[in-house]
């Protein structure tokens, strides 16, 4: 065989499909080695494989002491094959965030973006209630997820997804909408009628002139409580295109799990299983995951040998809930939450305090056939994170 001269060259094919291998940070300095290689590595249609490819870690938030009375946090994620005599070092990569953002007040992961809930703000930026980064990039942006006909009301981002058809990322809030001024108001109203969902897009909640869309009122007098704190973002699942959530307003005053389809953008109410009532006190107390590809959901309240799990059999059918699987758990291990992985036969279960996190691998029987913990100076967050260097316009460096 002969060898290959010195004007050979690769194929595009063949060197697409050798940078799609590579981790985000060598697929950036690969784009300095020459014009055609910047060319395919940053083309929409690499940008979308590459993401795809790449896999999926959770999210870890590490606190560091840098002396004896201080400490450093930082977010790192950790690949869902750590086990128990791996260990923490060599396995947990960081990703790096704005200065300005509190790693406890991380809300939302979608995509390759994280999102920070901010209660201090830069001058200037203090209409701004949230900050949207990619942490491989280095980019992100402010976001005032207000709806201007809601100024001085109470809003609740509900969710953070991306639209399929699109590729856009968008965000769900329901916020409270002002009375009609010929309505009697008590105390009791604090200046707010109904509510109603709006969704915003990078545009929306970046650009003044741009407004988000209302998708109507909520029905049944749901609003967003005064009592609480409007910047509480309910956990959700995205599971068949559709959000789902078992804290929404609407979901608690109804008692059933709220989904929300991201493309018709209609709302569907689902009917929980019929457990003994025992097991859970609220809607609160439950969990929902994405199971073999189904919805499923279980509860954190009971801690023992076992962990039940419910399988809507048929999506389309609230009476298909069915008893599937009772998971053996290793005592003691009191669950606070569980979260499936897209990968077969792997769930993450989240302990109280969330000091502890297990990966479970489990056996056709289930039952758990490994399990890995994560070190006590480390909280897990029931998000997976995959990395992305698609481009978004409104982003700046930071």
């Amino acid at each position: 065989m002969s060898a290959l001269g010195e004007d050979a060259t690769l194929d595009d094919d063949v060197v697409t499909e050798i940078l799609l291998r590579l981790p985000c940070t060598s697929v950036l300095r690969s784009r300095a080695v020459c014009k055609a290689w910047h060319r395919i590595t940053t083309d929409p249609s690499f940008l979308a494989a590459h993401a795809e490819r790449r896999p999926a870690e959770l999210l870890v938030v590490s606190r560091e002491p840098e002396s004896e009375w201080a400490y450093q946090d930082r977010v790192d994620t950790i690949p869902l094959s750590l086990r128990a005599d791996d260990g923490p070092v060599g396995c947990q990569r960081e990703l790096y965030y704005p200065e300005h953002c509190d790693v406890h007040l991380l809300v939302g992961c979608c995509y390759g973006l994280l999102l920070f809930l901010l209660h201090r703000f830069p001058p200037g930026q203090c209409c701004s209630y949230f900050f949207v980064c990619n942490p491989v990039t280095r980019q992100g942006t402010w976001l005032d997820l207000m709806p201007p006909a809601c100024r001085g009301n109470l809003r609740v981002l509900c969710g953070f997804y991306r639209h399929g058809p699109s590729g856009e990322h968008r965000f769900l809030v329901l916020a409270n909408e002002p009375q009609s001024p010929n309505s009697l108001m008590t105390n009791m109203d604090l200046f707010t009628g109904s509510a109603a969902h709006y969704v915003f897009n990078f545009a929306a909640a970046t650009v003044s002139s741009e407004a988000p869309r209302r998708l109507g009122p909520v029905p049944g007098n749901v609003v967003v409580n005064p009592y609480g704190s409007e910047n509480q973002v309910p956990s959700h699942l995205y599971h068949r295109g559709k959000l789902h959530w078992t804290t929404h307003h609407q979901a608690t005053s109804m008692g059933k799990i709220l989904a929300f389809d991201t493309l018709s953008e209609e709302f569907r109410l689902i009917s929980c299983p019929e457990w003994p009532r025992g097991q859970y006190s609220y809607l609160h107390d439950l969990c929902l995951m994405e199971l073999h590809g189904r919805l499923a959901i279980t509860t954190t309240l009971l801690c023992g040998e076992f962990m039940e799990v419910w399988v809507l059999e048929n999506y389309d059918d609230d009476r298909s809930w069915s008893h599937r699987f009772r998971i053996q758990l290793p005592p003691p291990f009191c669950v606070r939450w569980t979260m499936g992985t897209g990968i077969p036969n792997v769930i993450l279960v989240g302990g109280y305090m969330e000091k502890l996190a297990a990966v479970y691998h489990l056996t056709d029987k289930w039952s758990v056939e490994k399990i890995g913990f994560i070190n006590s100076n480390t909280s897990a967050r029931h998000f997976l994170f995959k990395e992305s260097l698609a481009p978004h316009p409104f982003f700046d460096p930071y």
